[in-house]
């Protein structure tokens, strides 16, 4: 075959293909080609540039940048929503798309481990209804009472429940206990152990995440973590946290006594379990990136802010 002849082949096949939607094996049989070969006459007409594909990505905003970060931090996927000067609206925008997200993973039989907070709650408010049968929705770790705003987050195990119909097993016990005794005496409970075997048994987890800029960031926890405590965290170079389990710049869980105290999920699971991250909103770009310097991400879902000062603080 001459070179114009397979040429004319390569124009040929990409027409077809491309602009007539035809499939390959389509293709195959109308040109008296193997399936093979189309496929290889399709390569080469992308890499000698016959075709060349231009993505507009309106509905699918900065490829560009969730490619770089899939890249630089081994995450399998990575989604980026935009940013508003209006933050509700920024983390309503992530919940959508942390919905969505969570939609494609679930099964029959799954089990989904779920945190609290804003971020979250606005995933649980926007996923639908399911498809599939005996979802199970796994609280993380235990209860705080501080602020109403903090109460009405905490409700995000229940709303996602009944969105999706599944059961709900709720952790209806004190996320923190400094006594080991009396911890321990808790863990043990029949309702309380129940939930927590179920913990060991999630399939996915689905978190938010929190920063740790300053005393008044740790503001959530005034009615639960005595002044002490929070020194000592800020102390250490604590970051964030990530289930009620408070970590440094590297990623690193901080060797302190209230990252043991935790009632819920341990520290080994929130490392080996698969995840999806969901952070957006201001003030959280340190944590993210500490995360995913670490290793312990899987999918994140953050907004375009976010994800911008994460690319500048790593070619700084």
């Amino acid at each position: 075959m001459s070179k114009s002849e397979e040429q004319r082949l390569l124009i040929d096949v990409a027409i077809m293909y491309y602009l007539e939607n035809k499939t390959q094996s389509e293709i195959a049989k109308s040109l008296y080609l193997s399936r093979p070969k189309v496929s290889r006459l399709l390569k080469k007409a992308r890499d000698t540039k016959v075709v060349e594909i231009t993505i507009h990505d309106g509905d699918v905003p900065y490829h560009q940048l969730c490619r770089w970060m899939k890249e630089s931090f081994k995450v399998e996927k990575v989604i980026i929503t935009k940013s508003y000067d209006d933050e509700e609206r920024t983390i309503r925008e992530c919940g959508k798309a942390a919905a969505e997200e969570l939609s494609r993973v679930l099964s029959d039989d799954v089990v989904v481990g779920i945190s609290w907070g804003r971020n979250i709650k606005a995933m649980a408010k926007y996923v639908g209804k399911s498809k599939y049968r005996d979802i199970k929705v796994v609280e993380l770790f235990g209860d705080i009472h501080s602020s109403s705003e903090s109460n009405d987050v905490r409700h995000a195990g229940l709303l996602l429940a009944q969105n999706l119909g599944a059961e709900l097993y709720a952790l209806h016990c004190p996320l923190y206990i400094n006594d080991d005794k009396a911890r321990e005496a808790i863990k043990n409970t029949a309702v309380v152990k129940n939930t927590l075997n179920m913990i060991q048994k999630c399939d996915v987890i689905v978190s938010g995440i929190g920063h740790i800029g300053n005393a008044t960031s740790l503001a959530i926890w005034d009615n639960y973590i005595d002044p002490d405590i929070q020194s000592q965290i800020i102390k250490a170079n604590g970051v964030g946290f990530l289930c009620a389990h408070f970590f440094d710049h590297n990623g690193e869980f901080l060797d302190l006594p209230i990252n043991r105290e935790v009632i819920g999920i341990d520290i080994e699971s929130i490392k080996s379990k698969k995840n999806i991250l969901v952070a957006g909103g201001r003030h959280k770009t340190r944590a993210i990136l500490a995360l995913l310097q670490a290793g312990y991400v899987n999918t994140l879902v953050t907004d375009e802010i976010n994800a911008e000062k994460i690319l500048s603080y790593v070619r700084d």
